[in-house]
């Protein structure tokens, strides 16, 4: 295909540089022409020339086209004729005298007729010998170019064949090792179809490895809120077995509490497998703030005093809320099982409720532990972050953004607080 175009290509060029090259000499033989006539019309009026120094002038008009040339006055007698001898020699012995025609011109000055000139050419200009070796040099060169550009055509369709089908394997590559959750990155092609497949595969890829961390995180997140409950249930056990511990109906309740927390867990990891996104579903309902918070310290209360440390509850004797039960109270049992963490031996952890506001109540847990650093407190509610200060102490880094993830699913916002060697307070803001 590309080897016809570049051959029509080359006529239709070739044919226009014939056209224009002929009319250029058309023009230039109708320029000598007048110039011709402009020498005879002064000849004519000179009563001083010479036949000699006529004929002299008159031969710069002589080439190839035009072969002879002859000046009359007003009664058709000659006065100066010339011609091209080498030109009629070699006609006269090839045989080939009809291919001459002559051109007839009359002379006018002053609105009168002064005389004549015949100018006797080749019978057509268009085909003298420079125009037929223009031709062959014109035939010549667009061979050649074409067969340059033919070459040069193949090269550059062999180099873009094998560039493509090296972006192409590549991008089959990228694909199968998308199945092997491998993450090496694509040299995007230079083609805009095959970079938009490319950009298409890796879109895919990321979406993969983003829901395959989302399913990760979740299943960190349940085993996370599993344990709380568990270590309560182990507290309670152990307590009672050791005799420390008296199993009364309200550590009954308690411990029943805790049981109901891990069935909720449980059936939540049936979802993960279908798990897509990062939305939490809310589940609101009307309950007493009060009594959950204290179910909540009754349940925390043996790790609590194992350590020394003084739980205590600050705010009004009962409270409605409606908000999502599960989702509050996981939050505010890591926020107390990270001040359990971080509390010194006979500290005190507060949980403080303002519910002075007429928009937003705020829950506030407040301890007088070893603090945050200013450096960590930026990214304390990453997931898997751990302040440069846990090392020694138990975690996995995912109470405090499960917290946040919580308190903002039901619309709310969580701030922190610290000192270094102080302690730490957490706000939570959330709408009644």
């Amino acid at each position: 295909m590309i080897f016809f175009a570049i051959i029509i290509n080359s006529f239709l060029s070739s044919r226009y540089i014939d056209n224009y090259f002929k009319g250029y000499v058309t023009e230039q033989y109708e320029d000598e022409v007048d110039k011709i006539k402009n020498y005879a019309i002064k000849l004519l009026n000179n009563d001083n020339y010479t036949a000699e120094k006529s004929k002299e002038e008159l031969m710069n008009f002589i080439d190839e086209f035009i072969v002879q040339i002859s000046i009359e006055n007003e009664s058709a007698e000659e006065l100066v004729k010339v011609y091209n001898r080498m030109y009629f020699m070699h006609n006269n012995m090839m045989g080939n005298r009809n291919n001459l025609e002559v051109d007839y011109y009359e002379l006018t000055y002053d609105e009168k007729v002064i005389g004549a000139i015949k100018i006797t050419r080749t019978a057509s200009i268009q085909n003298s010998e420079s125009v037929r070796l223009f031709k062959k040099a014109l035939i010549l060169a667009t061979v050649i170019s074409g067969t340059i550009v033919l070459v040069l055509a193949v090269i550059i369709t062999a180099i873009i064949s094998t560039r493509i089908t090296k972006d192409l394997r590549q991008t089959a590559k990228f694909a199968k090792e998308i199945e092997t959750e491998s993450e090496e990155r694509i040299n995007y092609s230079k083609v805009i179809e095959i970079r938009g497949i490319q950009t298409s595969l890796e879109n895919l890829a990321s979406r993969l490895r983003m829901q395959k961390k989302v399913r990760q995180e979740k299943v960190d997140q349940l085993s996370h809120e599993a344990r709380t409950p568990l270590t309560i249930l182990k507290a309670h056990c152990e307590g009672t077995i050791d005799g420390v511990v008296e199993m009364d109906s309200n550590r009954l309740e308690s411990c029943l509490n805790e049981i109901n927390n891990l069935s909720g867990i449980m059936s939540n990891l049936n979802n993960v497998i279908e798990y897509n996104n990062e939305v939490v579903n809310i589940n609101k309902e009307t309950f007493d703030l009060i009594d959950e918070f204290k179910k909540i310290i009754r349940g925390l209360k043996i790790q609590y005093e194992q350590k020394g440390i003084e739980l205590k509850l600050k705010g009004p004797l009962n409270m409605k809320i409606t908000t999502d039960k599960a989702l509050l109270s996981q939050t505010i049992y890591n926020l107390l099982t990270n001040a359990y963490k971080f509390t010194r031996l006979k500290g005190e952890v507060l949980i403080e409720i303002d519910n002075s506001s007429q928009d937003s109540l705020y829950i506030a847990v407040h301890d007088n532990g070893i603090g945050i650093n200013e450096k960590d407190i930026k990214r304390i509610f990453e997931p898997y972050y751990r302040g440069s200060d846990t090392n020694n102490i138990q975690g996995d880094g995912l109470g405090l953004y499960i917290s946040k993830t919580n308190i903002e699913a039901i619309g709310g916002t969580i701030q922190v607080k610290s000192n270094e060697k102080e302690g730490t307070s957490f706000v939570i803001q959330i709408p009644y």
